[in-house]
């Protein structure tokens, strides 16, 4: 199956997975520190953990934090 990563600033790529896998997964695969970051799928917040369909889209955004 195929997931798109998409990181702001970045062209988007497109990483093979197995059924089974997660965010995690398929985000290491393609080479992404998830330091720092929140993680949508499909337009919706997600975690790490969660597991990935064909035609996946995981979106990485920087943590915003702030405000007093």
């Amino acid at each position: 199956m195929e997931i798109t990563v998409i990181r702001l600033g970045e062209d988007e790529k497109v990483e093979a997975a197995v059924n089974g896998s997660t965010v995690s997964d398929v985000l290491a695969a393609a080479n992404v520190s998830t330091s720092g970051m929140t993680f949508s799928r499909n337009g919706s917040q997600t975690t790490l953990g969660a597991e990935v369909r064909n035609g996946d889209v995981i979106t990485i955004t920087p943590k915003v934090v702030g405000g007093n």
